[in-house]
């Protein structure tokens, strides 16, 4: 034999003894555990996501488109109405805006009223009654104005109050209109020498409807804000006759005397 052969089985059987005892007394070969390398697993989390503030929701902004004015031509004529202000009431008043077409002209009021000087004032408050609806009564409240809204019916003094408007019309000497609160198309005027409800003027230049109120005391509060008294020891006098005011002697019509100053002739003002 050989050396290189002799070589070559030497090594072969070294091999043999070295690579597994057991497997040459029979035993199956050994494997190794599989080991799995321990990595460190980092926490879960859940990440945080910033919020944005809740915000109310706004409808959109509409822009309405300008109103463009009428240029085209009517076809038809437009129907008005007869204007019935300040004309003879023959059915229940009609309330009109001011004009004077088709209605008789209203001329002032001379027959009772006689043209003489100016009456000025005598010394107190004259209230600014500010539209509100207003009662009338003596001091001791037994007796108030009353009136019905109808042409001739006489100012009364009633235990069953009527509303009256008292509209300034005059300055700087400061004069009033005295309207029924139920119809203003009315107002207190001087017919026969006494205190009547006739058609009101709004021209303002019957002077059979203009009065004077001059209290001794009047409130200072704004008066279409109040309800009460807002005016005391007033009397109430027609600009045409002298210097007559108004007097209730007692129940039943009233009547025009020379102002005197006495208890009748005095009246309160209450806001209503």
């Amino acid at each position: 034999m050989s050396s290189s052969m002799t070589f070559f089985l030497f090594a072969l059987c070294f091999t043999a003894a070295t690579a597994s005892p057991l497997a040459a007394r029979g035993y199956p070969p050994i494997t190794p555990p599989s080991v799995t390398p321990s990595v460190p697993v980092p926490p879960s989390y859940t990440p945080t996501v910033p919020v944005p503030p809740a915000t109310t929701s706004c409808p959109p902004t509409v822009t309405v488109p300008p109103v463009t004015p009428c240029t085209k031509d009517c076809t038809t004529p437009p129907v008005v109405p007869p204007c019935t202000k300040n004309c003879p009431p023959t059915s229940p008043p009609v309330v009109d805006p001011p004009c004077t077409k088709n209605c008789p002209t209203v001329p002032p009021c001379t027959k009772d009223c006689p043209p003489k000087d100016p009456v000025v004032p005598q010394g107190g408050c004259h209230p600014n009654f500010a539209g509100a609806a207003l009662t009338l009564s003596t001091a001791s409240g037994a007796l108030s104005w009353s009136a019905k809204p109808v042409v001739g019916n006489p100012l009364s003094a009633s235990s069953s109050p009527s509303k009256f408007f008292f509209q300034q019309t005059g300055f700087p000497v400061v004069s009033y209109t005295v309207k029924t609160v139920e119809d203003v198309n009315f107002a207190l005027e001087v017919k026969g020498g006494a205190p009547v409800i006739g058609n009101n003027d709004p021209s303002g230049s019957n002077q059979c409807q203009k009065w004077f109120v001059d209290c001794s005391s009047c409130s200072s509060a704004d008066v279409s804000q109040t309800k009460g008294k807002v005016a005391s020891g007033c009397r109430i006098s027609s600009g045409e006759t002298n210097k007559q005011c108004v007097t209730a002697k007692g129940p039943g019509p009233m009547t025009l005397a020379a102002c005197d100053g006495s208890g009748d002739q005095l009246f309160d003002f209450t806001a209503v």
